[in-house]
């Protein structure tokens, strides 16, 4: 495992914090649910990088380029995730 893996599993952490934020501040079924939405495409998201770093090692440049360009969207829509059902999301 690379520190480049490692750094995405921590955008990772946080955007699961984020959507456990998500749901303490509207506890309920309705709340719950609206934060299952962005769950399951983190989710997809994640296994699919997971997989793709399996596949093809991240020791050449452009490898690491596309995975950090990866890991920056991803924690943007992380930072977006308690906005997500508001006017502003």
């Amino acid at each position: 495992m690379t520190s480049a893996e490692l750094f995405f599993d921590l955008v990772f952490v946080f955007v699961v914090t984020q959507v456990t934020h998500a749901v303490g501040t509207h506890p309920g079924w309705v709340g719950l649910l609206k934060a299952l939405l962005p769950m399951v495409i983190v989710w997809w998201m994640f296994s699919g990088f997971g997989w793709l770093t399996n596949a093809v090692r991240p020791h050449a440049a452009q490898v690491r380029l596309l995975l950090t360009l990866a890991m920056t969207g991803f924690f943007i829509m992380g930072l977006d995730v308690p906005y997500t059902f508001t006017p502003e999301g």
